[in-house]
Order: C-alpha cells, then sequence, then structure tokens
C-alpha cells in the first residue's frame, strides 16, 4: 500500500473510531498533546499519520491497536465501547499516574481500595 493511501486508510479510521465514541478532535488531540488542528489533518489523510510514535498516540487515545488503525486487522481489540467508558478510563489513568501522593503506605493502600470500591460500584450501577 502507498503511504498516501495508508494515510488515507488510517485517517478514515482514526475518523470513524471518533465518531463511534462521539468524542471531538480537540479530545483526542488534548489526549495527544497536539491540536484539534492536527487531529484534522490526520483524519483527512494530509499530514502524515504513519509514523510510529503517531500511531501508538492515535491507538491510545482511541483504545485501539496500531494493527486496526493501519488495517491490518479488522479487530479493535479494545473493551471501550462509548464514551462514558472512556472518560472513566482516562480519567482513573489521571488519578492513578498522581499516586501516591505524599501519602503513608497505610493511606496509599486506603485510597486504592476505596477507589476499587467505588469502581465495583461503578460497575453493578451498569449492570442494573
Amino acid at each position: 500500500m502507498k503511504d498516501k493511501e495508508l494515510r488515507k486508510l488510517i485517517g478514515s479510521r482514526v475518523k470513524q473510531r471518533r465518531l463511534e465514541l462521539n468524542l471531538t478532535q480537540p479530545y483526542v488531540a488534548e489526549k495527544m498533546g497536539v491540536t484539534a488542528s492536527t487531529i484534522l489533518r490526520y483524519e483527512n489523510g494530509s499530514i502524515d499519520n504513519t509514523k510510529k510514535m503517531v500511531l501508538e498516540g492515535l491507538s491510545e487515545a482511541l483504545h485501539v491497536s496500531v494493527e486496526w488503525l493501519k488495517g491490518e486487522t479488522d479487530e479493535y481489540e479494545t473493551d471501550i465501547t462509548d464514551k462514558r467508558e472512556l472518560q472513566i478510563r482516562d480519567a482513573m489513568g489521571d488519578i492513578l499516574e498522581q499516586l501516591p501522593l505524599a501519602l503513608t503506605k497505610e493511606e496509599d493502600a486506603f485510597s486504592k481500595d476505596l477507589l476499587l470500591l467505588m469502581l465495583k460500584q461503578y460497575g453493578l450501577f451498569l449492570d442494573s
């Protein structure tokens, strides 16, 4: 596949997945540390989105595999099916990156247990 064709394929898959998750270009851009216009250019295939670092950033932001973005597979290999799940996962990731704070070992363990309990309760809420 030629580079231009690959850029177009990746761009269309990025847009497809972003719309499927009901995400905005600014949201994806924030997750990647780029501007919304850069995401637009990736989606249009008018900027090189085939670089490893870009592909990894897009796959992480959209919770899909690099292989899916490149058209090497039709399977997403993800458990994220809607925007709420993605926002929760992203928020939890942000929280976990901040742990441990200046906490004692016991406080750190307690905060993690509390977070797990909240997530389990959220899961039970969704199932009902």
